[in-house]
């Protein structure tokens, strides 16, 4: 039996997983989307000014914000009130009085929250307002918005432009001759020509790959690293956005990086495109390394289904429950159901915050469930992991679980709303279950064009940075590390109630 529960509200589309909120039904009370500024507005980043001093932005709703204090004297009491003003560089972009609402120590500063009393933000003014700053700025700057381009990155960009361009205008004139001398075997001439030239072509981009990717190894923060992000931008990624997967992932049609719809790309594999150039580009493009290996992190994790069934009915009677968060298009759960035969009554939870990536999970596990006839449960919910938490009625399907996993959303996660989020997970399992969190590994071979090419910014970690995430209940649970057969992801496998040897 499936049960699908989708809210009919679709979310603010954003680049931020940690402001993504998902859908909202009747019964839940309303919060305003809260936004973090690089996602909101981009460029220029906001500053606050409270108490007579400017601090940095947080994030901001229609209805109140919250900021870093990096000093007491920008802590106000909790209800205190005061002007507030919110600044693009020099230009006041809102201003209104304000009450502070709480207060969140974290490390050698504060995070403040306040909300507005009696005005409100609208963000297509607030977005508006910084576009037009933004481009008048550009506009003054001319080319020296690209001065803090390291050389040797230029170098290794202006190469990459090259080689695309040599190799588009070369494919193009042989791919319209073809096609003009109206040939009867026109679609064997195109792949003949194709797989002529892949071979040279990759080997060609592996050069450019590890280039670019090393002398982005130095470009780490600050303003080397927008300008280098923006040179990038203008100069190859505009040059390849006839390459479906990459223009998928650098537009993101549905707001935020790594949607379902580019992870099920990744997962078939297929390459597309309307030219010889486009479809070959495709083919690499889905053969970057953290692209290629989501098939293996999906293969783990059904490994990881299976053990935890076999525990769990070892441990009770009751019906098995997994419950997934940020599940996307749920492949593992798919293969698992399509790759085991019927056994243990089954109950899987999953959330997501993409309305189209539940109905894609409802339809195709559907299918997948039907050899399991009324063993299998399946319950989608459309919302964000802070509604989940928040709400007792929703919390009440996850508790008690006999796993809870999430692959892929460790990776927009600071260390901040990653600490929090496991704790909240590992407090709903049963005696015996499991959290496992995949995360991005830490590699010199993979941030370029994720981060540099499709503005795809993810968070890679170590294994001890994953594991310090897991620092609050690790006296409560044995804790391992494990890679993937690829060794791109790292999972940490926490077992409530026992004990690390």
């Amino acid at each position: 039996m499936l049960s699908v529960s989708n809210t009919t509200n679709p979310s603010v589309p954003a680049r931020d997983y940690e402001s993504l909120t998902g859908g909202r039904g009747r019964s839940i009370f309303f919060r305003a989307e809260r936004h973090r500024p690089k996602s909101l507005l981009g460029r220029i980043s906001p500053t606050v000014e409270i108490a007579n001093r400017k601090v940095p932005l947080y994030d901001l709703s229609t209805t109140g914000l919250a900021y870093w204090a990096e000093d007491r004297g920008a802590v106000l009491d909790t209800g205190e009130r005061c002007p507030v003003r919110l600044l693009l560089g020099d230009v006041v972009a809102f201003s209104a009085d304000g009450e502070i609402v709480r207060h969140q120590p974290e490390g050698a500063r504060t995070k403040v929250a306040l909300r507005f009393l009696g005005d409100h933000v609208v963000h297509a003014k607030l977005k508006a307002l910084h576009d037009g700053l933004d481009f008048e700025r550009s506009v003054a700057a001319g080319l020296d918005v690209y001065a803090a381009v390291p050389a040797e990155y230029r170098s290794a960009i202006e190469r990459a432009r090259l080689f695309v361009e040599h190799w588009r205008a070369l494919l193009d004139e042989r791919e319209k001759a073809l096609r003009e001398a109206d040939l009867p075997d026109l679609p064997k001439r195109l792949e003949e020509v194709e797989a002529m030239v892949e071979g040279p072509i990759r080997e060609g981009w592996r050069s450019i790959h590890e280039a670019a990717n090393a002398a982005s190894a130095e470009v780490l923060e600050g303003e080397a690293l927008r300008a280098s992000k923006r040179y990038t931008e203008t100069m190859l990624t505009s040059s390849l956005l006839d390459v479906p997967l990459i223009r998928h992932c650098y537009s993101k049609p549905l707001g935020y990086p790594g949607d379902y719809q580019a992870m099920n790309r990744m997962y078939s594999g297929q390459r597309r495109g309307d030219s010889i150039f486009a479809r070959v580009m495709d083919q690499l493009t889905i053969e970057e390394r953290l692209a290629a290996t989501v098939v293996v992190r999906k293969r783990f994790m059904v490994g990881q289904f299976g053990t935890c069934v076999a525990d769990a009915t070892k441990r009770h009677s009751d019906p098995v429950r997994i419950v997934s968060i940020g599940s996307g298009p749920a492949r593992e759960v798919q293969d698992y159901l399509a790759t085991t035969k019927p056994g243990p009554a089954l109950e899987v939870v999953l959330v997501d915050q993409d309305q189209q990536a539940m109905a894609f999970a409802y339809e195709a596990l559907r299918e997948a469930a039907r050899p399991h006839g009324d063993r299998v449960r399946i319950t989608c919910r459309h919302l964000s992991f802070k509604q989940l938490f928040a709400l007792p009625q929703l919390v009440d399907e996850v508790s008690n679980a006999d796993m809870i996993y999430t692959v892929g959303l460790f990776d927009y996660l600071g260390e901040t709303a990653g600490r929090a989020l496991m704790n909240s997970c590992f407090g709903l399992l049963r005696e015996g279950g499991r959290l496992v969190v995949g995360n991005a590994a830490a590699a010199p071979d993979v941030r370029w064009v994720p981060e540099f090419v499709l503005d795809w910014t993810m968070i890679y970690r170590t294994e001890p940075e994953l594991q310090s995430l897991a620092q609050d209940f690790a006296d409560r649970a044995r804790i391992e590390m494990e890679c993937d057969d690829s060794a791109a992801w790292l999972f940490l496998v926490a077992i409530a109630g026992e004990k690390s040897a």
